[in-house]
């Protein structure tokens, strides 16, 4: 049951990337503050359904709070890191530094508070699963002719951005794990309504240092024609961060994160071939069957 849950958090978080994407074409937000701008009514709307799924009960601790404030600084550094070093550098190489620290900082503080190493087969499924990251990233569709050269320069602050984007996706799970952990299975929801509340609060503030000159409601409005793609974005990610939240207590977040990063690889892959028709290469058909062995051998 619990791996199905996983699944199904997977398909959740898939159903997200999706139409946030789709949610980035369509707004009518400048492109500075498009990101935060998104951040800031998902956090609106993500804490308040979890709070009627809460029944509007809520009676977090002080630990749960500064584990939340936390929490949502790394989202912070997440999206600011994504939306600078897109600007400045490889898209691909920084959804690889994301996905490493996804995978290898949650893994590593598992093995670390609880004292143990990872069974031989689970920790060749991480490592097989960043080998897939590796391939999925790399020997692409090949430059026509005519297209102009891409730079090649790669800046200190572009660095500086995989590292965070890195740091900062790896803390936010391991976070959010930890939580659990220390509160016994307590104040879950209460965690990831003080979570989105700040990170909505944080990024309204970004909102405002980085707007172009102008009265805020426009920067805020993100037009009829993104608002679907946002309220299925929205709806997904809430669903997929308390199904999360169950599936950590059971599986460990080692298990966890390793599958739903790779998933969610492997799904982005299915979904671009299907409905943007783009072509497979043979790194990434290489990719697809590490994938589906090392989620196998996670989940044995």
């Amino acid at each position: 049951m619990e791996y199905l849950l996983l699944l199904l958090t997977v398909l959740l978080y898939v159903s997200q990337n999706f139409f946030c994407a789709r949610y980035s074409k369509l707004t009518r937000s400048s492109e500075n503050v498009s990101s935060f701008v998104y951040t800031f009514y998902l956090g609106l709307v993500l804490a308040f359904i979890t709070l009627a799924l809460n029944r509007f009960n809520f009676s977090a601790s002080l630990l749960t709070a500064a584990l939340a404030l936390s929490t949502a600084v790394c989202l912070a550094v997440y999206y600011f890191s994504l939306v600078n070093g897109a600007r400045l550098g490889s898209y691909m190489l920084l959804m690889v530094f994301a996905l490493f620290g996804g995978i290898i900082i949650p893994t590593a503080y598992d093995c670390i508070s609880s004292k143990t190493m990872l069974p031989p087969l689970k920790l060749a499924g991480v490592v097989m699963t960043l080998a897939a990251v590796v391939l999925f990233n790399t020997g692409g569709e090949k430059k026509q002719k005519d297209a102009p050269p891409e730079p090649r320069k790669v800046t200190p602050l572009y660095i500086i951005c995989c590292i965070l984007i890195f740091v900062s996706n790896g803390v936010y799970g391991t976070l959010i794990a930890q939580q659990q952990i220390v509160e016994a299975g307590a104040h879950e929801r209460e965690m990831l309504i003080l979570t989105y509340l700040f990170a909505s609060l944080i990024s309204l503030t970004a909102v405002l240092i980085t707007k172009n000159k102008g009265p805020l409601k426009e920067e805020l409005a993100i037009g009829k024609s993104a608002a679907l793609s946002f309220i299925v974005a929205a709806f997904s990610a809430t669903a997929a961060l308390n199904c999360l939240v169950a599936v950590l207590g059971t599986l460990g977040s080692a298990v966890v994160y390793t599958v739903n990063n790779g998933g969610n690889l492997f799904f982005v892959a299915l979904l671009s071939r299907i409905v943007f028709k783009e072509r497979f290469t043979p790194n990434k058909i290489a990719g697809t069957v590490i994938i589906i062995i090392s989620i196998i051998m996670l989940c044995v």
